[in-house]
Order: C-alpha cells, then sequence, then structure tokens
C-alpha cells in the first residue's frame, strides 16, 4: 500500500489579509474546489467585518487566521461549505459580536448555515429557522 504525503504551501509569515485570500483563491482553484467567486468575496467580506478591529499577539489583524485555517481545509481537499466555515473558525470567541444572520446573503447563509463546524464555532442560538 502506498500511503500518498500532504505537503502543505508555506506561506510567507505576516502575509496580509489580501494576500492570504489570494492564497485561498489559488489553492480552491489548484484543488478543483467548486465555489463561485461571488459567493467566496461575499463570505470573506463578511468575515474581515466580523474579525474587524481584532488583532493577534503578533500585530497581525485576526482574520490572517481564519484565512489560514480555510487555506489549509482547501489545501486538503474539504469541500466549498467545510471551507468557507473555516473563515468563522473562532468568531464566537474572538470575533467581534455581529450577528451573521443577516450579515451573509441569504444564499450564501445557506451555504454555512447547517454544517456541524459551522454550529459549534457560533451557535445554531444565532440562526433562525
Amino acid at each position: 500500500m502506498v500511503m500518498n504525503q500532504i505537503f502543505l504551501k508555506a506561506i510567507e509569515v505576516g502575509a496580509g489579509k489580501e494576500k492570504l485570500f489570494e492564497v485561498l483563491k489559488d489553492t480552491v482553484a489548484h484543488n478543483s474546489i467548486e465555489i463561485d467567486d461571488r459567493i467566496l468575496n461575499d463570505v470573506y467580506l463578511v468575515a474581515c467585518k466580523a474579525y474587524e478591529g481584532k488583532r493577534r499577539y503578533s500585530g497581525e489583524e485576526y482574520v490572517t487566521h481564519p484565512l489560514n485555517v480555510a487555506i489549509l481545509l482547501a489545501e486538503l481537499g474539504a469541500d466549498s461549505d467545510i471551507v468557507m466555515a473555516g473563515l468563522f473558525c473562532d468568531v464566537k470567541t474572538k470575533g467581534n459580536n455581529i450577528n451573521l444572520e443577516k450579515e451573509l446573503h441569504p444564499c450564501r447563509r445557506e451555504k454555512v448555515r447547517f454544517l456541524p463546524i459551522y454550529l459549534w464555532v457560533y451557535g445554531a442560538e444565532n440562526l433562525s429557522d
């Protein structure tokens, strides 16, 4: 039996959110993950808003961490919903108190709404029926 090893991309330390978003888009395309560019862009902008003003201990914008999570998920071949949910990996504990129900366009919200990872991170009580 042959085991394939996973080699993750080396990303420049201190890369800004714009650079990381470009890496995410390239990784999604490279791994043939089907995400409409407009949807990914909209979800990215909401993630930026969710973490706006928050900083990592290094001084970098906090949104760089969820972007790295989404890149990792894309590199591992996760589907589009999981990749987008990765952008909200810390929104409940590190994000601003925004209502994702109102921030995400209804068709985008449906993409992440029922994911177990999303519900664990953000909490089902924040989504209406």
